[in-house]
């Protein structure tokens, strides 16, 4: 999809679609500081901007210019979820990283807070519908919606 078309799509899903009273809407953007995200900064009140990254040096790279963006356009960064930090190993559970660490000097974690670190589950892959039985991963869902949520 080109940027026209992205920001046409972006447009109508923020104003034609009647979204009732929300508490959140999280929308999944692509990479990067595209039409995507200034269609809906310059669209809707965007009261924060919560990142999702892999721990690999080009995800750091285009968080940190989507980092700048958003505080080009004055919109509060809540934090970053890294995800797919680990996988547990199928035999002793013991967390094995998926790529090499970011260099510090290149990572968003100088600038934004690490919210949460999300596994890798590869049982996920493979679902057609119902939910994946991790202990693990329920709670660290439940942490990272404590932490973005506001306190009632």
């Amino acid at each position: 999809m080109d940027g026209t078309t992205l920001g046409m799509f972006m447009r109508h899903l923020a104003l034609d679609v009647e979204w009732g009273d929300l508490d959140f809407l999280v929308v999944d953007l692509p990479p990067g500081t595209g039409e995507a995200q200034k269609v809906l900064v310059s669209t809707l009140v965007i009261t924060g901007a919560l990142l999702v990254v892999t721990p690999q040096e080009l995800a750091h790279l285009d968080a940190r210019k989507a980092i700048a963006m958003f505080r080009r356009m004055n919109v509060p960064i809540i934090g970053a979820v890294e995800n797919m930090s680990w996988v547990a190993c199928a035999s002793c559970g013991e967390r094995i990283a998926l790529f090499p660490a970011v260099a510090m000097e290149r990572s968003i974690w100088n600038e934004v807070e690490r919210l949460v670190s999300l596994p890798l589950i590869p049982a996920l892959a493979t679902v057609q519908s119902g939910a994946i039985a991790d202990a693990d991963a329920d709670a660290t869902f439940d942490r990272l919606a404590a932490r973005v949520s506001p306190t009632p």
